[in-house]
């Protein structure tokens, strides 16, 4: 999974759906569908089934020969030229965004123009009534801990969850709590290092062929963040 990719895409669509949900039926259930491609597009999956603060999405980066206003002007006519009621238009940093509600979905083009042509992700969410939504962890969360964001993911098989979190607490704080309570949870601490004057710790654990990495950051007071905490904890097999 592209970090880089994800990380652009998720912020984006929050964004997006936020937009969508004023025009477009909120329906349940079902299975996400490929968002139609355009010719010369060369893809792969950055994410193929995951759940983002409890949305279902999928996500797959391209590449094409054609420049970014010509991939939205394929998709806005597409879309139109199918009945969509309205098309989304918005910019991110140097991404073109372009998105369509429909039925229970929501597709989104995010494109910029680079050497030789442009590039990308594309981008399908599902709705979710109010009541379907599970932005919940069992994963433990130290006292003072705020969840951030959840991702989860299918890789391979392999599932996984990935959390950030802020903490009001510090890092010595964070750090001796996870210890303790992934212990006595039976994980093994497999390894522990301090950077930055102890302001970063990372631990990695092990529990039968589940596996944790927890980074725990002190971030300057001039951000508003204090700690944040981000834990990787790889499941194992759907």
């Amino acid at each position: 999974m592209s970090r880089k990719y994800l990380h652009i895409s998720v912020l984006t669509v929050s964004t997006m759906i936020t937009q969508a949900l004023v025009f477009s039926d909120v329906a349940r259930g079902g299975e996400l569908p490929v968002l139609d491609i355009m010719p010369g597009m060369r893809l792969e999956w950055v994410a193929r089934n995951m759940i983002y603060n409890g949305i279902p999405m999928s996500i797959r980066r391209f590449s094409i020969g054609s420049s970014a206003t010509t991939v939205m002007h394929y998709y806005a006519s597409r879309w139109k030229g199918k009945g969509a009621v309205r098309v989304a238009h918005s910019t991110t940093g140097q991404f073109e965004v372009i998105g369509v509600g429909h039925r229970q979905f929501y597709d989104t083009v995010q494109v910029r123009d680079v050497d030789g042509g442009s590039e990308g992700v594309l981008v399908v969410t599902r709705f979710l009534r109010a009541s379907e939504y599970d932005f919940s962890s069992k994963f433990p969360l130290p006292p003072e801990t705020d969840l951030l964001t959840k991702v989860e993911s299918v890789d391979a098989g392999v599932k996984a969850e990935t959390l950030f979190l802020k903490s009001r607490r510090s890092v010595h704080f964070n750090a001796t709590w996870m210890e303790t309570t992934l212990i006595r949870q039976s994980w093994t601490l497999q390894s522990t290092v301090s950077r930055s004057a102890g302001n970063r710790r990372q631990l990695n654990f092990q529990r039968g062929s589940q596996r944790c990495q927890i980074t725990i950051s002190a971030k300057n007071d001039r951000t508003g963040l204090g700690v944040l905490i981000l834990v990787n904890w790889v499941k194992g097999m759907n």
